[in-house]
């Protein structure tokens, strides 16, 4: 939730810089335009920086959840073996 969070900021942060940036700039529109497509680029770059770390976050957190679940349904087995072995030890 927080990597959402900070991507709502940034992109809500770039938005306003973007539009504060044409609305006061001191160049002329060919070079105002050159450094924003510039900034644009930069800040996709980011984006695209910050969504592979919270895919590899949520991947490692899946992955640590299967190996613990795996880890428990095996012992979940041994115990249930144990106690149908405990049965049929009785029975005989």
């Amino acid at each position: 939730m927080k990597a959402l969070t900070l991507l709502a900021t940034t992109l809500g942060a770039t938005v306003i810089g973007i539009t504060l940036g044409i609305l006061f700039t001191p160049y002329k529109g060919s070079k105002t335009r050159r450094k924003i497509y510039k900034k644009g680029h930069e800040y996709t770059d980011q984006l695209a920086d910050s969504y592979e770390d919270l895919i590899d976050t949520v991947s490692h957190s899946f992955e640590n959840m299967e190996s613990k679940t795996s880890k428990l349904a095996k012992k979940g087995k041994a115990e249930a073996q144990k106690i149908a072995a405990d049965i049929n030890s009785k029975m005989h």
